[in-house]
Order: structure tokens, then C-alpha cells, then sequence
């Protein structure tokens, strides 16, 4: 991939807390859901050749791998005092705010 890229016109951002998805013979589809005040919302579908999933997979390996040498591991299920935490600091996110 080079390194400088340009946003196309209908470039969007989104923001997802879950993510599920499948396969075929022929590729591989991910599902990003955000959890919207405990209901999920479907953000975006994204499909891929099964090479460029595989190539996904090894980069984000690299990536979570190199975020838990700076901060500690990540836990599957936060702490109950994070989770406590985080619903009463949950922030609120309207339509048109660049997530949806």
C-alpha cells in the first residue's frame, strides 16, 4: 500500500464495538456493529479476497501487539469498576456527528 493516499469524495469514518462475519470459497465479510445505547447498529460491511484477510489478520496481530507493549494487555471483559466507569462516562453520539 503506498504510504500517501488520498480520501475518496465518499470517504466516511465509523466507529464499531463489535464485529462479526463469515466466509466463502471466494472471500471473507466482516460486519462492524456499534452498540448504540445497548442495541446494535450496523455500521458498515466490509468484503475482502481471503489474501487480503489474511494480511488484515497479521496487521492487526502487529498492531494490538505493539498497543500492549505501550499500555498492558487488553482484557477480553473490562474490570466491574471500568465497565461501571465507562457506562456513566459512556459518551453520546447524534447521527451527523463523522460516526454514522
Amino acid at each position: 500500500m503506498p504510504k500517501e493516499f488520498s480520501h475518496s469524495e465518499d470517504f466516511r469514518r465509523f466507529y464499531a464495538t463489535s464485529v462479526f462475519g463469515g466466509f466463502s470459497i471466494y472471500d471473507l465479510r466482516m460486519t462492524f456493529i456499534d452498540l448504540e445505547d445497548g442495541h446494535p447498529s450496523s455500521q458498515a460491511e466490509v468484503t475482502m479476497n481471503p489474501l487480503a484477510a489474511k494480511q488484515l489478520a497479521a496487521w492487526l496481530n502487529k498492531q494490538v501487539s505493539e498497543y500492549e507493549k505501550m499500555f498492558g494487555k487488553i482484557r477480553d471483559k473490562p474490570l466491574p469498576k471500568a465497565k461501571k466507569e465507562m457506562e456513566k462516562n459512556k459518551p453520546v453520539r447524534r447521527k451527523n456527528d463523522g460516526y454514522s
